[in-house]
This record gives structure tokens, C-alpha cells and sequence, in this order.
């Protein structure tokens, strides 16, 4: 069972539209950025667990 079978649609589409935004910036930061360090980056698990836990993605 993967983890994203217990989601809804609705979590569901919020983990993908934040990940499409997350790609783009993602994108700016390392041009624009190029020898700094970026953000810490969040695994695919603490998305679900903001998401399980607070009803979004901050």
C-alpha cells in the first residue's frame, strides 16, 4: 500500500499543485542562486504528513 492511496482527491490535487509550484521555484532558485545553499527541501512524506495534519501545505 503506497501513501498515497489513503488520500483524497482534494489532498491529492493540493500535493500536485504544490509540487508543480515547487519544481518552478525550484528552477529560479538554482539560477538565481547558483553557488548558495538552497532551502531545505521537504520529502514527499512531510508534504503528506502537513497535509494529514493541518489541512494544507505550508
Amino acid at each position: 500500500m503506497t501513501p498515497f492511496e489513503d488520500l483524497t482527491i482534494a489532498q491529492l490535487r493540493k500535493l500536485t499543485e504544490e509540487f508543480e509550484r515547487l519544481k518552478i521555484e525550484n528552477v529560479k532558485l538554482k539560477v538565481k542562486y547558483t553557488n548558495k545553499i538552497l532551502p531545505e527541501i521537504k520529502t514527499a512524506q512531510e508534504l503528506l504528513d502537513e497535509i494529514n495534519n493541518n489541512g494544507g501545505i505550508k
